[in-house]
């Protein structure tokens, strides 16, 4: 129970963006709870979001070696990656899930920018597409989209896309991140 206080408490100061002291917290759980997925998972995604890359990849590799199969370890894995610019570990681990319910349209967001970045445009375009199909409210996707287009001397197309964008990345299904947001109740 003492560890259930610890990772209640991380959450809320996760929730509120004192990422030291829930970062101290997760750690503590993980002391006293050594085996439970959901600390280093934890840890690491508030590594991730805090910019703190090498971090998160140790955290959420932690994790994976407790479960590995949460899929959206491998959304976040592979963001890192992609943050990394160690583009081929992070496809590896978004290829996993890009067809997963819940996952699909972050996952390919990703995946065609990993595409975009290596000149692989026909693929960018399909993975982008395929995110749009999955979230058609994640106007994001319409800037790397656009950008694939007008690669490709579709012009029109990347206008097109280009004028739609808004910033909003597409969102992840996360049980775990619900149940991290339950927690300031």
């Amino acid at each position: 129970s003492l560890a259930a206080a610890y990772g209640r408490l991380g959450a809320l100061f996760l929730l509120v963006e004192v990422e030291t002291q829930a970062d101290a917290c997760f750690r503590g759980a993980r002391a006293l709870e050594p085996e439970e997925f959901r600390w280093p998972y934890y840890a690491g995604y508030l590594a991730m979001m805090a910019g703190n890359a090498d971090q998160a990849l140790d955290y959420l590799k932690a994790a994976q070696a407790l479960d590995a199969d949460y899929p959206t370890l491998y959304l976040r894995i592979g963001k890192v990656h992609l943050d990394r610019s160690e583009l081929p570990e992070a496809a590896a681990a978004l290829e996993r899930i890009a067809d997963t319910p819940g996952l699909a349209a972050a996952a390919n967001y990703y995946l065609g920018q990993i595409a975009n970045l290596e000149r692989r445009h026909e693929d960018a375009v399909a993975h982008l597409e395929k995110a749009l199909a999955a979230k058609p409210d994640a106007t994001e996707v319409h800037y790397p989209l656009g950008q694939a287009y007008r690669a490709l001397g579709k012009n029109d197309l990347a206008r097109e896309h280009l004028a739609l964008f808004v910033a909003k990345t597409p969102e992840a299904e996360d049980p775990l991140l619900e149940q991290l947001q339950g927690a300031s109740k």
